[in-house]
């Protein structure tokens, strides 16, 4: 059968010149484990002898097991933001705590465990608890209420196994209520210790605000410690004044714009000499005006005499036209008048000259309207007094606004500084109360579910035997891999591709020779497949090899080819007949000399 072959436009493998280094082939591990599988697997076999035989020699192992339930206690119905004793960490942190040299330490104490064979001979029994100790949660997550935890100690001794796992709970469970009952009463302390200092300065903060209430030039709204509607507790006297009188001298001002304007208009009126009636549709129009009610009292008085005088003024006059003097509400008219003229006279306005016909009171037709004017220039001096008087009042008051400003700011600091203690205060007294509550509803509780027992452990044979069967394993694959590196010999293409230098040309994979053969070709050797299969694959080959050559050759002018091996039935003749079929199909003259002089075989092909 002929081998597969690779061929190359260069010397042959295995000839270097003395300059050259020698090119390792590449180490393809998964072909050296398939080739050497039945010494990996000698080799596997005997480690797990060994792994067994030592096992064996060091005893067997026993595994004590227990489960234990650590619950978060939850007496007390208080939401979670409104707790005061916090949990001390996660729920993943019971086992840190298990497996620290703290509890181990307890749990020695507890059991006496430095006593039990185990630990005979030991310099560190809590080093030796710790490292075959183990604490796995099966149940759970950080965030539930309930936590199963299961704890494992292996031994050569079941029922010092056991007592190692029992003394590690009862010390947890220890643990546990020690821890809880110091951090109540350290709260209890810590809340109550704040809760005093705070008082104290409260209490010496309300006797100064006591003090200075009894000299401060202020006038309260509000008891001590309370809240007025508008939320100030003082208020400064001079400075409401000052506020208020510059609001009277804005409406004075408006007034006497308003009553100008008027003067002006009548006057400019007059002037021009407006008609009767005009005057008394304008005056009208004031009155009605000033009927409006926003003035204040003062003002009220003086527009008495706009709003009562001057309309019976006109009355009058409108009876006189219809019913002549004599006519009775001409008469009761004119009684109203001579009332109200001693009403003003009494208020001392100065009013008009008085005509007397008839022995009856009555007016000139025209003195209604200088009356009218008359009394705005009375009212516009009035409010011009006014406001002399109200600028002495805000110069007083703003002066001594500004000395009890100073009073004023040490009262709200005072007042600030009391609202913060009293809630300082009043949160410490509710923290006092809630960890009364909470001391017995928080922190954990332990609970044994499981009991303690103990049963023989193949994890330390699989240890043993897993082991040795790496050991073997080892040992075999790193003996092959020294011989496949110590190998110079090429057994696949691609070691021959890694160590030549050269362009390959092609390759010929391998066939039988004894293959299917044609009728009309009975006397051809079967190793000629391009003959008897010029479909086949190894055909192809041989072309793709000949299309190769002739590349090469045409490119160098080449013309004679010679075909040689290392070893002999390497398939030479079946290559190199085979390669001249191909060459001579193509329509070249082909001329085949075999120059094995010792073993000819191209006369046997054909």
């Amino acid at each position: 059968m002929p081998r597969e072959l690779e061929f190359h436009a260069s010397k042959l493998p295995g000839h270097t010149d003395a300059n050259e280094e020698t090119v390792l082939k590449p180490v393809n591990f998964v072909s050296l484990a398939l080739r050497y599988r039945w010494w990996l697997v000698v080799g596997g076999a005997c480690g797990l002898m060994l792994g067994y035989l030592g096992y064996l020699q060091s005893g067997p192992e026993y595994e004590a097991t227990a489960q234990i339930l650590v619950s978060r206690k939850n007496t007390v119905p208080l939401r979670e933001e409104q707790r005061t004793l916090g949990d001390w960490g996660e729920r993943s942190e019971h086992i840190a705590l298990i497996m620290s040299p703290m509890i181990a330490n307890q749990a020695v104490e507890i059991g006496q465990l430095q006593k039990l064979p185990t630990f005979q001979g030991s310099t560190d029994v809590v080093e030796d608890i710790l490292t075959d100790l183990k604490v796995k949660r099966s149940s759970g997550q950080d965030q539930s209420y309930m936590n199963v935890l299961g704890l494992t100690y292996a031994s050569r001794y079941p029922a010092d196994a056991r007592a190692v796992v029992s003394a590690m709970i009862k010390a947890y469970e220890k643990y546990l209520a020690e821890t809880r009952s110091e951090k109540s009463n350290e709260a209890m302390v810590q809340a109550q210790k704040s809760h005093d200092e705070v008082l104290v300065k409260l209490r010496a903060k309300e006797q100064e605000y006591h003090t200075f209430r009894a000299t401060a030039p202020l006038q309260w709204k509000a008891p001590v410690g309370g809240t007025s509607p508008d939320g100030q507790s003082t208020t400064n006297v001079h400075q409401d004044r000052v506020l208020a009188a510059e609001e009277q001298r804005k409406l004075n001002l408006l007034r006497q714009a308003e009553v100008q304007s008027r003067i002006s208009a009548l006057e400019a009126a007059l002037a021009r000499k407006e008609p009767r009636d005009v005057l008394e549709v304008l005056i009208r129009r004031y009155l009605q005006q000033d009927g409006s009610g926003f003035e204040n009292q003062r003002q009220q008085d003086i527009s008495i005499f706009e709003n009562r005088l001057l309309p019976l003024i006109l009355e009058e006059k409108r009876l006189l036209r219809d019913y002549g003097a004599d006519h009775p509400d001409v008469k009761l008219n004119r009684q109203s008048m001579a009332t109200a003229l001693d009403f003003y006279r009494r208020q001392g306005i100065r009013l008009p000259e008085e005509r007397v016909a008839n022995g009856e009171t009555t007016l000139e037709p025209q003195d209604f309207i200088s009356l009218y004017v008359s009394s705005l220039k009375q009212e516009i001096a009035e409010r011009q007094g006014r406001d002399r008087e109200l600028d002495k009042i805000v110069q007083k008051e703003s002066a001594e606004a500004r000395g009890v400003a100073i009073f004023q700011a040490k009262d709200e600091t005072l007042n600030s500084e009391l609202s913060r203690l009293r809630d300082l205060w009043g949160q410490l007294a509710n923290q006092i109360n809630q960890v009364d509550i909470e001391k017995d509803g928080s922190g954990y509780t332990l609970r044994q579910i499981a009991p303690v027992k103990d049963e023989l452990s193949i994890k330390k044979l699989l240890k043993f035997a897993g082991a040795g069967c790496l050991f073997g394993l080892a040992l075999v694959g790193a003996i092959c891999v020294l011989r496949e590196v110590r190998d110079t010999r090429l057994n696949t293409l691609a070691e021959l591709r890694h160590v030549l230098e050269q362009p390959l040309l092609g390759s010929i994979t391998r066939f039988a020779a004894l293959g299917q053969r044609r009728p009309d070709l009975a006397r051809v050797h079967p190793a000629l497949r391009y003959l008897h299969a010029p479909h086949s694959m190894e055909a192809e080959n041989y072309r793709s090899l000949r299309s190769a050559i002739n590349v090469v050759c045409d490119s160098s002018e080449q013309k004679i080819i010679q075909v040689s091996s290392p070893e002999p039935g390497d398939g030479k003749t079946t290559t190199v007949a085979n390669l001249a079929l191909a060459a001579a199909q193509s329509g070249k003259k082909v001329l085949l000399i075999d120059a094995d002089l010792r073993r000819p075989m191209l006369h046997t092909l054909f």
